[in-house]
């Protein structure tokens, strides 16, 4: 048995389960170990059950801070050492990029009404949900740079007010034409309105910033098309990028080699000068990193960084666990 706020967690859990596997009336209980450690007890609510023939254990997460998939993975690992059984992952709402980032690191998971993926039992029933015939927007599909770079500057703007089209325009330094089209992007995926005041457009985020950055994150990509190798005092005016520009943002040591971002316009001129870099190749001592970026990394950029939603973009691959506590503190930006 399970207490009465634990039940109402396995409920739906246990609806879903049913309708999609038909195991019927699961059996929930506390689970046999002993107490868990602070930071995952805080982190999780932990109950056990008999899932087709297989002991499992459910953590339904307590908080709403969600970590990385990379630290997630830790605690579901953790979690599965401790109580010595497969345990699966429940959250409401996995959107499609952190889904893919869980696949990856092998971490079950149920979203209830929506997704079930568990290897260690063969399950894999992902995007249930039924879209409206209406939805123009792919769900995986990444928007075009423009529409991207347009939902980042309503997202980091202070002023939460609509924004008129022209003044967009100026602040991000593309054209009118250009931000009409991506306010139509952004208006299908459902994350911008376009309120009309007169003759001009306006643009207003729809909802708070952190749920439509939550929404938007399927369709949002790293700005980072290239790196290269570039000589020491090489783009010394382009904005920080990259971990050095994340040692900006927190208390890590930068790091001994300066990373920059550039445009594709502004590296054109250079092309062909400088190695790229890559599994066979390592920058010298001294030498510069350049970013190459799908769009102008200082049409969003506020001081000697690149902006903080692009540089979390930007280190979406990053596997060490300091630097992806440092990068998801960036989002404190949306708060």
């Amino acid at each position: 048995m399970v207490t009465k706020a634990a039940a109402a967690l396995t409920s739906p859990v246990t609806a879903y389960l049913d309708r999609t596997l038909g195991v019927g009336e699961l059996a929930w209980s506390t689970c046999p170990e002993g107490p868990l450690p602070a930071y995952l007890d805080h982190a999780y609510t932990v109950v056990c059950t008999d899932l087709l023939g297989t002991a499992c254990a459910f953590a339904f997460r307590r908080t709403s801070d969600v970590p990385s998939p990379s630290s997630t993975s830790r605690q579901i690992d953790h979690l599965a050492s401790i109580l010595r059984r497969p345990v699966v992952l429940v959250e409401s709402v996995i959107p499609s990029w952190r889904r893919k980032r869980l696949i990856e690191r092998r971490v079950a998971f149920v979203a209830p009404g929506t997704q079930l993926y568990v290897p260690p039992l063969g399950i894999d029933l992902r995007d249930g949900r039924h879209r409206r015939p209406t939805d123009a927007i792919d769900a995986d599909r990444p928007f075009p740079p423009a529409a991207q770079v347009v939902l980042l500057d309503l997202l980091l703007a202070r002023d939460r007010h609509a924004h008129d089209s022209h003044a967009i325009a100026n602040r991000i330094r593309y054209s009118v034409m250009s931000i009409s089209r991506a306010a139509r992007t952004l208006e299908r995926a459902g994350l911008i309105d376009r309120p009309t005041r007169g003759r001009n457009k306006l643009l207003s985020l729809r909802g708070a910033p952190r749920e439509v950055w939550a929404n938007a994150l399927p369709h949002l990509t790293s700005p980072v098309r290239a790196r290269y190798a570039a000589p020491p005092g090489a783009f010394a005016d382009a904005p920080d990028a990259g971990e050095t520009a994340l040692a900006r943002h927190s208390l890590l040591a930068a790091p001994a080699t300066r990373t920059v971002a550039v445009s594709g316009e502004a590296w054109s001129k250079q092309e062909g000068r400088y190695p790229a870099l890559g599994a066979a190749f390592e920058p010298e001592p001294g030498s510069v990193i350049v970013e190459v970026w799908t769009y102008p990394p200082d049409s969003l950029a506020d001081g000697p960084t690149v902006d903080p939603l692009s540089l979390f973009l930007s280190l979406g691959d990053a596997d060490d666990p300091r630097i992806e506590t440092a990068r998801e503190a960036l989002l404190e930006v949306l708060a």
